[in-house]
């Protein structure tokens, strides 16, 4: 008997059948953790899907947290950004700005995702998600196809900006495969929905707990472990300079050396030993520090700083010299300070401007002294606690006392540490395991790098730069 045909109709309603339930399994949410991630320095909390990874790191003085999402199947790159009170500007045109930029369109800041679907030879945008609700604000998300490099697989991109607690916005930045786009977005928009924005007292309490770390650190610090500290530390030498592919063609700036030990109070003031007071007989730690630094006009300027700790580390006093020299008369600056327990005294001369004092307000918790916040590298290498830290300290720049918070990580060659100051600058530093800082970075564009005496010497004069 011969068999009938399947109608027409049937096959295709079975081929919309399996492409449903193919389409339904690729985006099938994942359960997610009952347990939200808590981003205090975002101001945020939200929900992973459960088998997904995250970690935290401070990258170029950020807190960074990735997620990997299950099956490998794509990562969400967290972070919150200080919003500058640019109200010109939104959330949404924020992330389709960031967007732009990866597709390098000509004018990132011109771009209107509700009105074009622009193409370039980096990608295209593919169109914004679905409205998402979070609490107490709404979102969507922008994606864009990336052109591939090597791959076949495409990769796409999508970027999402939240504005959250203290004034922070934060970004959300999905990665993912083209072939895994139809699990990952669902799941990105899916944690997007979760996200809570934590009140400012959150995180007022989080940055609270840095300070209260640093405090710690500080107060379990004994004069018998800074004593070895400051006798294991040879004399230092570093070069500053603008980097140029190479030592022959980087940008010579400066350079200091700094040298660490036990001492008196006498060894600061620069009186005589012999006829040194009671005061100056006191014992403490000392750290010296003379630079040179050539200005970008070609002015020469020279440094002689003295810094004295008691025991105790309650007391403090320091001295600082500066001569610059281009084709007048040769300016001198001085600074000297004293500090006696919650007493802050720093008195200033700067030519025929004449001498002014200044006496400022301090935070007790966290505080640093001078010699404290040029051993901080190896303070914090030696407690081995990686961490966000909190410290506030008196700064000859700014003529005051400035935050300044501390990230340290772990690497493979030692640690990492990551400052940010209150007033906005940033530096990152590359540490040893014991401490000794290697390479710092300022947002400047210029490089501090140890090096050694020879080294040094050699170079400078290669390059016919005056050394002293």
């Amino acid at each position: 008997m011969k068999t009938p045909p399947f109608p027409n109709k049937f096959l295709s309603l079975a081929f919309v059948v399996l492409a449903l339930a193919l389409c339904l399994q690729a985006s099938a949410l994942p359960d997610l953790a009952d347990e939200p991630l808590r981003l205090d320095r975002a101001g945020i909390a939200l929900r992973v899907p459960i088998g997904a990874k995250s970690e935290t790191r401070t990258l170029a003085n950020r807190q960074v947290t990735t997620i990997t999402l299950p099956e490998s199947h794509g990562t969400i790159v967290v972070q919150a950004r200080i919003n500058t009170q640019n109200t010109e500007t939104t959330a949404e045109q924020d992330a389709a700005r960031l967007l732009a930029e990866a597709i390098e369109l000509p004018d990132p800041t011109s771009f209107d995702p509700n009105r074009s679907r622009p193409r370039t030879a980096k990608g295209e945008f593919l169109g914004p998600g679905p409205v998402v609700a979070t609490k107490g604000t709404k979102t969507r998300a922008l994606y864009a196809k990336l052109a591939p490099r090597r791959q076949s697989d495409p990769i796409i991109r999508g970027i999402a900006v939240l504005d959250a607690a203290d004034g922070r916005r934060v970004v959300f930045d999905l990665l993912t495969s083209g072939r895994h786009a139809d699990s990952a977005r669902p799941t990105f928009e899916a944690i997007l929905a979760t996200v809570i924005p934590r009140s400012d007292d959150l995180v007022a309490k989080a940055n609270e707990a840095e300070r209260r770390s640093a405090a710690t650190l500080l107060a379990g610090l004994t004069k018998e472990e800074l004593a070895v500290m400051l006798a294991d530390a040879a004399p230092r030498f570093e070069r500053l300079f603008r980097p140029g592919g190479s030592a022959a063609t980087d940008v010579e700036r400066g350079y200091r050396r700094t040298i660490a030990s036990t001492g008196h109070r006498g060894d600061v003031t620069g009186t005589p030993r012999e006829r040194w007071s009671a005061a100056e007989r006191e014992p403490g730690y000392i750290v010296a520090v003379d630079a040179r630094l050539l200005g970008e006009s070609g002015e020469r300027i020279d440094s002689k700083a003295r810094y004295f700790l008691s025991e105790s580390r309650r007391d403090e006093t320091w001295s600082v010299t500066m001569s610059v020299r281009s084709e007048g008369p040769v300016a001198v600056w001085t600074e000297t300070g004293a500090r006696q327990g919650r007493d802050l005294t720093i008195s200033i001369s700067q030519g025929r401007s004449g001498r002014r004092t200044i006496r400022p307000d301090f935070k007790v918790e966290g505080f640093l002294s001078r010699v404290e916040s040029l051993l901080l590298p190896r303070l914090l290498a030696a407690a081995a606690e990686p961490g966000t830290y909190t410290f506030n300290a008196y700064d000859s720049q700014r003529e005051g006392v400035v935050e300044r918070i501390e990230s340290l990580s772990r690497t493979d060659r030692g640690w990492s540490l990551d400052t940010r100051f209150e007033d906005g600058r940033t530096q990152a530093t590359q540490l040893s395991p014991s401490g000794t800082s290697m390479r710092t970075e300022m947002d400047s564009g210029l490089v501090w790098e140890a090096t050694d005496f020879d080294r040094l010497y050699r170079l400078w004069s290669s390059k016919g730069l005056p050394l002293n």
